[in-house]
């Protein structure tokens, strides 16, 4: 019997049509980034559109799910921070050699431990 188990692979991240980072089930990433209009997506997802504000705090998780012919169907989505700060407590730090962007804007490597504020409405 064939099994569909993507989560084993990274999934490549994209800023504005360049390549941000490479991320894998159990692993996060915090990062400060400059106010502004973002569109990110991966490899195999439709591009997520998001106008970043000042003083608010965005989740996004990138998701594989199996698709037709066993191909990873993908996923860069907007989640609430309760649901992103719960999924995070058990995961790992992404590693830097994933990284692609400038490391500087990697915030720290410690899960997010803010007040979850409510969602920004788009």
């Amino acid at each position: 019997m064939l099994s569909c188990d993507h989560n084993k692979y990274k999934i490549v991240v994209f800023r504005d049509g360049r390549k941000m980072m490479r991320i894998q089930k159990g692993s996060f990433v915090t990062l400060r980034l400059p106010v502004g209009h973002y569109a990110f997506k991966s490899t195999r997802s439709k591009t997520l559109e998001i106008d970043l504000k000042a003083g608010e705090q965005y989740f996004i998780r990138p998701r594989q799910t199996c698709g037709g012919a066993f191909l990873a169907q993908e996923a860069v989505e907007l989640v609430a921070c309760e649901e992103a700060t719960t999924e995070a407590q058990p995961l790992s730090p992404i590693d830097a050699n994933d990284m692609y962007i400038d490391k500087d804007l990697v915030e720290n490597v410690s899960h997010y431990s803010g007040i979850c504020r409510e969602r920004p409405v788009f």
